[in-house]
């Protein structure tokens, strides 16, 4: 949803009827949020964007049957029959170029200098969203592990002393005699070095 509505912004601001935040990969262009267009996805070699991410300024094409770039491209060429194009790279905090947030038009045109602003400030917008979702996803990851591990813990801690307390019980329940009470020394001595061993080893971890 905070996609959609970052490319239904763009359109807006420079009044065009087609936005798109797109994504670039080795082999393809594929489409994050869009506005006007019926694509999911297309081959690098025919998408505007793959030439966005090449600098770091925005790509404005006013007429691409006059670009010979874009001349013979089958967006150009064929549906949407794309004419217009103005694509801002999207750069991440790395320095990645990951793709572009455009507005496309079926007929020529420009932009004023205020959409252009506002466009370069909707991609960067893009950028800042894309890392929030990143870091949201990587908090989730660690909640997991750290659920998992807790879970690990509470049984490694949990087994030995069950172990142990069950030995003591029985040997009072029994009023054992001390003969046989250190014949369960072994056992209580392993249930003892066994959590000594974990909370060594969480301590290391933790600090």
């Amino acid at each position: 949803k905070d996609f959609d509505e970052l490319v239904e912004m763009a359109s807006r601001i420079c009044e065009i009827p087609m936005s798109a935040i797109t994504l670039i990969d080795t082999t393809r262009q594929w489409f994050k949020a869009k506005v006007g267009l019926d694509m999911d996805y297309g081959p690098r070699e025919e998408a505007f964007c793959a030439h966005t991410i090449l600098d770091d300024a925005m790509l404005i094409v006013p007429d691409a049957t006059k670009d010979e770039r874009f001349v013979a491209n089958p967006l150009v060429t064929g549906k949407p029959d794309i004419r217009f194009y103005a694509g801002m790279p999207l750069i991440n905090p790395e320095g990645f170029r990951l793709g572009s947030l455009c507005v496309l038009d079926t007929k020529p045109r420009v932009l004023t200098e205020t959409q252009k602003y506002y466009l370069a400030v909707l991609a960067r917008q893009v950028v800042k969203q894309m890392e929030l979702h990143k870091k949201v996803a990587e908090l989730q990851r660690l909640n997991d592990a750290n659920s998992k591990l807790i879970s690990v813990i509470s049984h490694d801690l949990r087994s030995p002393l069950s172990s142990l307390f069950g030995l003591l019980e029985l040997a009072e329940k029994h009023d054992l005699p001390q003969e046989d009470f250190r014949k369960f020394l072994t056992n209580i001595r392993r249930a003892f070095v066994s959590v000594n061993t974990l909370l060594t080893n969480l301590l290391e971890w933790a600090s």
